[in-house]
């Protein structure tokens, strides 16, 4: 009889704690659901520009872990592109492409992409670009200029401004279809 109290008891505390933990559980659930762009669904990945900073340093540290996988080739306009994937065993994480017009770097978070730095040859040197990309837009663009690309890296940053409207860089819906063809062939 004993015996039989304390498995009441047990029962009882486990189903206690089991509600205490599920209501834990919604209220976690709850505060997670949103984001700081307001929608309801969770955005994967960096959402600021100080974020993705933060990332691609982190994604840069661990540069010689990475697994690369390529090189694929691409042609748009009898242009050739040279396509490498760098991977942590799960994700894609850096798409490395390489066309005469320059070298782009397009940093990915759960395959979103979030952070392109372009490196283009100038008449005088190198022009190096970045572009930081929020869930739907460009959050910020940027340039800077140098002899070499040393140089490039340390010199003072100037607001990007797109080309034309056909400017693809500035359209997070062209960059996740160039993600899209590179990843997948599509």
């Amino acid at each position: 009889m004993k015996h039989i109290n304390y498995t009441f008891l047990f029962l009882a505390l486990f189903a206690i704690n089991a509600c205490k933990n599920n209501a834990a559980d919604k209220q976690e659930t709850a505060s997670t659901s949103t984001n700081k762009t307001g929608n309801s669904a969770p955005v994967d990945g960096p959402v600021s520009v100080n974020d993705i900073k933060a990332y691609v340093k982190g994604v840069d540290d661990q540069e010689d872990t990475l697994r690369q996988i390529g090189p694929s080739y691409f042609f748009k306009d009898k242009v050739k592109t040279q396509v490498i994937l760098y991977s942590n065993d799960t994700e894609p994480l850096i798409v490395f492409c390489q066309s005469p017009d320059g070298d782009q770097f397009i940093y990915l978070s759960q395959r979103r992409p979030v952070f392109m730095r372009e490196l283009v040859p100038v008449e005088d040197g190198f022009q190096e670009n970045r572009f930081y990309y929020g869930e739907k837009d460009v959050l910020a663009a940027e340039t800077r200029q140098g002899s070499n690309v040393k140089t490039v890296k340390t010199s003072p940053a100037k607001t990007l401004d797109p080309k034309g409207a056909d400017d693809y860089r500035f359209k997070i819906d062209e960059i996740n279809k160039l993600i899209l063809k590179y990843l997948y062939n599509l």
